[in-house]
This record gives C-alpha cells, structure tokens and sequence, in this order.
C-alpha cells in the first residue's frame, strides 16, 4: 500500500537544531571541551557533555515500571551511554536525551514489563519518567501502561532475521515476576 505523507503528519520538533561553524570559526586541530565533573544523587545529577545528546537518533525508548523494579543496578551498569541516574531511594532514572534507543536495559532487566522498549513517537516530552512517579505512583503507573501496549517489539542479535513481535501483558502494582530467557539455538 503507498500513501502520501504531509509535512502536517507526525510531531512537532522541539529539540534544539545543531549549528555547525563556519570554516571560518574552526579552531586549529579537533578537540572536544571538558566536561565538568560533578555527581549528585537523583534526576539529571550525572555530569555528562552537553555536545553528546544524541536521544533524538532513536526510534524507541525504554519506559520502566518503578513498583517492579528490584534495584538490582543492572541497567545502570549496562547502559553503553549512561544515560541513568542513580536516586537517593535506589531507582534508577532516564535521561532521554542522552538514550540511543539501544535496548540493552530491557534485554538485561531481570524482571519481567519492568523496562520495555516503546515506539518514541507514543511520547511528547523527555520529562523524567522517576519525577512522574514520585508525584503519582498510580497515575504513572496507568500512564505506562498506556504508551507500552501490546505488543513487545525485539530485535534478534543475528542480523537479517527481522523482528519478533510478542504480545505484553500488564502487570499488577508491584508483582514482580522474573524473566525466564530463553536462546534459539540453531542447528
């Protein structure tokens, strides 16, 4: 099936609009500026370099259940952009402009619907996701369930493969159910 796409379809960008320099204002040699180092607890508290925000590359983004989170640092540790802030009460939050999308905390997330890749265009903002719930446990909780849906879209490691779609369920507020992982091993 083949349809026109209108500039009106889609979403409004809000995100700052790179400006490269001009030949003329290139400094002798390549360097990239220090970042100031600083860390606190909570959202936005790692220092990270302003020049990296690459979240608006992604087509998915991880959306968490914090009632099923177990703490169990996983996320953190395995982010290749670090991208999550430790909080003063051991949850981790996202910093979605620092996010590529990758996957790699719902594929080591130990317990299941807890992190889940969501299609990027269900979302309006890069609010953090731990502020919401802190205010509103029970309307986040509703909220999250909303942009996940249905349907758990992965991609296998072995290129070429495409992609497997499952169906999600929705958990109850705090049943925390381990993942059972399972490897296709072919033959």
């Amino acid at each position: 099936m083949v349809r026109v796409v209108t500039p009106k379809e889609g979403i409004d960008w809000t995100h700052e609009i790179p400006v490269l320099p001009k030949w003329f204002e290139m400094a002798e040699g390549a360097m990239v500026p220090a970042v100031k180092r600083g860390f606190e607890i909570g959202p936005r508290g790692q220092s990270r370099n302003a020049m990296f925000k690459r979240g608006t590359t992604k087509s998915q983004r991880p959306a968490v259940r914090f009632d099923l989170c177990t703490k169990c640092t996983l996320c953190w540790v395995e982010c290749p952009d670090e991208c999550f802030d430790p909080t003063s009460d051991g949850y981790y939050d996202i910093e979605y402009q620092y996010c590529v999308g990758c996957g790699k905390c719902a594929e080591v997330c130990p317990v299941k619907e807890c992190i889940v890749m969501v299609d990027e265009l269900q979302f309006e903002n890069d609010n953090s996701p731990y502020e919401h719930w802190k205010k509103d446990s029970k309307d986040y909780i509703q909220w999250v369930e909303d942009k996940k849906g249905k349907d758990r879209v992965s991609y296998p490691f072995v290129t070429g493969k495409g992609i497997t779609v499952t169906q999600g369920e929705v958990m109850p507020e705090g049943k925390i159910v381990p993942v059972r992982k399972t490897e296709e091993v072919e033959a």
